[in-house]
This record gives C-alpha cells, sequence and structure tokens, in this order.
C-alpha cells in the first residue's frame, strides 16, 4: 500500500492501481472504471456501449449477475467493431492524412474501447472478450479513457487551426495536435486520481460502528440508492450529532463536488467493499 503522505500526493492513476492490488476490491476497481469511462461519455454515441456502462453498474451493486453480461456480450462486441470500422472510414475518407475527422473517430473508438475493456473486467471468465485487438489488449479501461480524451483534444485543437485553402501545414497541425494532446492526458490523469482517491479514501479509515445512528444510517442508505450525492453535508451534520470527531470524514462529506457511487464515505458506513 502507498504510504498516506505519498498517496496524497501521487498523479499517477496506474501507479495508485499497481500499489492497491490485490487491497481493491473487484466492485471498488468496477466504479472506478466506470467513472472513468463517464468522464468520456460524451464520446458514446452508441446506445449499445451506454448501455453496458449500466450493466456493469448494476453488476457492481449486485443486481444482476454474470449470465447477464454473457447475454450482452454480442452487442458489445458489435459495437467496439462498428466503432473500429468508422475510424477506418474516417481514415478513407481523408485519404489517409491527418485530418479532424479521423482524430475525432479515433476518440470514439477509444472511448468505446474503455467500454469494451470494463465490461471484460466485469464478465471475465463468464464471456468471450468483447475487445481482443491486439494493441488494445492488457490496457485498462482508465488507459482508454484518458486516451479518448486525449484524442479528441487533438481533433479540436485541429479544427481550430484553419489554414489557407490547398495549404498545408502538417507540421503545425502536429504541434498543435501534441500540445493539446498531452494538456488532455494530463488533466485527465489527474481527475482519474481524485476518483480513484473518491473510492479508495485514505489508507487509514477511520472505525465508524460508534456512529451509526439511525438517522446516519437512513441517511446514507438514502443517498446511495437515490445518488443524492448533494445531501452528503446533512450527513455530516448527523454524523456529528452521533459523536464523530473524524475531520477527514467530515470534510470529505462537506466537499460540494467530486462524489460518485463508490464514495469511500458512504461505502464505509454502510460496511461495502
Amino acid at each position: 500500500m502507498i504510504p498516506e503522505i505519498e498517496w496524497a500526493e501521487c498523479l499517477e492513476p496506474g501507479r495508485m492501481l499497481e500499489a492497491l492490488g490485490s487491497t481493491l476490491s473487484l466492485r471498488k476497481k468496477l466504479l472506478f472504471g466506470l467513472a472513468c469511462c463517464r468522464r468520456v461519455g460524451f464520446l458514446l454515441t452508441d446506445e449499445r456501449a451506454s448501455r453496458a456502462l449500466t450493466l456493469v453498474e448494476r453488476f457492481a451493486d449486485g443486481q444482476i449477475g454474470p449470465d447477464d453480461l454473457a447475454a450482452a456480450q454480442p452487442k458489445v462486441r458489435a459495437a467496439v467493431e462498428d466503432a473500429s470500422f468508422e475510424r477506418w472510414r474516417a481514415e478513407a475518407d481523408t485519404d489517409f492524412s491527418t485530418h479532424p475527422a479521423d482524430s475525432a473517430a479515433a476518440a470514439v473508438e477509444v472511448a468505446v474501447y474503455a467500454v469494451a475493456a470494463l465490461f471484460d473486467e466485469s464478465a471475465s471468465g463468464h464471456a468471450p472478450r468483447t475487445l481482443d485487438f491486439e494493441w488494445a489488449v492488457g490496457r485498462t479501461p482508465h488507459e482508454h479513457a484518458a486516451s479518448a480524451a486525449r484524442l479528441w483534444a487533438e481533433a479540436l485543437s485541429w479544427r481550430a487551426y484553419s489554414p489557407r485553402q490547398g495549404e498545408v501545414r502538417v507540421s503545425r497541425y502536429h504541434r498543435l495536435g501534441a500540445t493539446a494532446g498531452r494538456w488532455a492526458l494530463w488533466s485527465e490523469e489527474e481527475a482519474q486520481v481524485r476518483l480513484l482517491r473518491e473510492v479508495v479514501g485514505p489508507p487509514d479509515r477511520p472505525a465508524v460502528s460508534a456512529w451509526l445512528s439511525e438517522p446516519v444510517v437512513g441517511l446514507t442508505r438514502a443517498i446511495y440508492s437515490k445518488g443524492g450525492w448533494g445531501v452528503l453535508p446533512v450527513l455530516a451534520d448527523a454524523l456529528e450529532e452521533a459523536g464523530c470527531i473524524d475531520a477527514r470524514l467530515l470534510a470529505h462529506c462537506r466537499e460540494r463536488l467530486g462524489h460518485i457511487r463508490g464514495c469511500w464515505v458512504i461505502d464505509l458506513l454502510l460496511g461495502r467493499v
């Protein structure tokens, strides 16, 4: 496990996941991947990919089983194949040259890859892989999601640059695209680190059994079932009334933004892992 100080300062989601290793439950891992995929959800125009995310969330919460995922596998696989074909067609339409349409199609393709990689983690051992392209295998959902954000930033940077008709400035495009892509990648990884901390919490989480009053338990269950993250400050007040003096836990509840399903405080109070 990463020491607490280093955990709070690390900016590499892959390194953090590696350090957590088997201590991170499949449920937590799936919910983290789900949040990463939803950050690039605007690229998921294929309903089959969006539906796959819903299935993963329900599976992580125990609402559906492996058989349900296996039944959905052909549709997720078809979404991957269609996204790859659209990307190839965009390349062909631009004579396989650098072009915003190609970068945009690649962003969509890789966003679907992120969903497929997450689906495969959920259905592992129960359904054939949906993502078996050589270069894509072995990459995690959060890595695909970050790559999708980078590609989309490159596409936008090219669209913002309009050379005179007939003028080709591929080198300038590459500079603009590379710069925008790097910033987007760093920004996405920083956001992913925040999501991972949101799901995992600090290394030395407090014991909470003494604070599980009826109002605390009722509020916590309501927040989890309805996704009512805006009520977390009210939960902080209820925890204080129950005797909670843990500053980090209370501060986390009073943060207005950044909460997702798998929030470490909610899970801790509900006994979820």
